[in-house]
């Protein structure tokens, strides 16, 4: 949604189905509540119902054509350490941290640094949590789009780091004519527990931020 002309480009060169809200005014709406705490561009809605009924009059696929990225699967670790805190630097100005609960098995996203107490909540007021955390470095590059400048990720191939079931592992990552995938240590695809997956992509300048504990 919106009126990204770096992103209007790229869904026309890559040739993806798309859903604009401007001439889908069907689709989508203005949360009243979000209007009443931000400015109009953060408000905008849609729903699963809304989206698969689009699809639908539209003729879009609703099954995938290549496989996906990864594979799910029970682990009783991510890597045999003990990792409960992962605080990731996404760029310059933004880091958030994941806490996770060997209780219930999940993670429990944060705004800031490790020691923050700002859940990431849904607009029903529900905490951000997942079963699996991925991250994946990629170089950031600029791109310029008439007077405004644009930034993306180049993401042909790459490292990254998975956390599952309170450890963690080194990944590598790869895009081919065959799709995007996530590769373990020893070449196989990357295996993570059955659940939510939250797959964060960080500026590669700041690998080395990563702080595990």
């Amino acid at each position: 949604c919106g009126a990204s002309k770096a992103g209007r480009q790229l869904i026309s060169r890559i040739d993806i189905s798309d859903a604009d809200e401007q001439g889908n005014g069907a689709y989508f709406w203005r949360d009243k509540q979000l209007l009443q705490e931000r400015a109009t561009e953060y408000t905008l809605t849609t729903g699963g119902k809304e989206i698969a009924e689009l699809a639908t009059n539209r003729g879009y696929a609703t099954t995938a054509q290549a496989d996906m990225p990864f594979e799910f699967g029970a682990q009783t670790t991510a890597g045999g350490n003990n990792v409960t805190t992962a605080q990731i630097a996404v760029s310059a100005s933004e880091t958030i941290t994941f806490k996770y609960d060997a209780t219930s098995g999940v993670y429990t996203k944060y705004f800031g640094k490790a020691d923050s107490t700002e859940k990431h909540v849904s607009l029903a007021g529900d905490p951000i949590q997942v079963n699996n955390v991925v991250v994946i470095y990629g170089s950031k590059y600029a791109e310029n789009m008439g007077s405004k400048q644009t930034y993306g990720f180049d993401l042909e191939s790459g490292s990254g780091k998975v956390m599952t079931a309170g450890g963690a592992r080194d990944i590598t990552y790869k895009l081919s004519s065959d799709g995007f995938t996530l590769y373990e240590a020893d070449g196989s695809k990357v295996k993570l527990n059955t659940g939510k997956t939250y797959l964060c992509v960080a500026d590669e300048g700041f690998k080395s931020d990563l702080v595990l504990s």
